[in-house]
């Protein structure tokens, strides 16, 4: 995910669109960016994940992660089809307390 982050971010993603000749955020890189980091994250956990990422053990990486799943899901329009040991550890994350009630739906105007 440590590609993901500063390359979905709103300036670096305005800053794109205005080298493309566009205006506002760059959706097409955004959803780009985070396929690439889900695809990534995907293979490297399916071969461990239990619960959450690692194991049964929630940690920062669900944390993490839980960041560019929502980003992709809410903002960008990334299917989520392909990620399915993402889409499992997402709803363990999504029931944790502190997840819940933080979850960025909640501060929506």
């Amino acid at each position: 995910m440590c590609d993901t982050h500063p390359l979905q971010n709103l300036g670096t993603l305005t800053k794109v669109s205005n080298l493309r000749g566009r205006e506002g955020r760059d959706m097409e890189m955004a959803k780009w960016v985070i396929e690439r980091g889900l695809t990534a994250y995907e293979a490297t956990v399916s071969k461990m994940y239990g619960k959450f990422s690692y194991g049964d053990k929630f940690t920062v990486a669900d944390v993490v992660l839980a960041a560019q799943h929502y980003n992709g899901v809410a903002k960008y329009e990334v299917d989520m089809a392909p990620f399915p040991c993402v889409t499992k550890i997402m709803e363990a994350v999504y029931a944790e307390p502190c997840m819940r009630d933080s979850h960025p739906k909640l501060f929506k105007k």
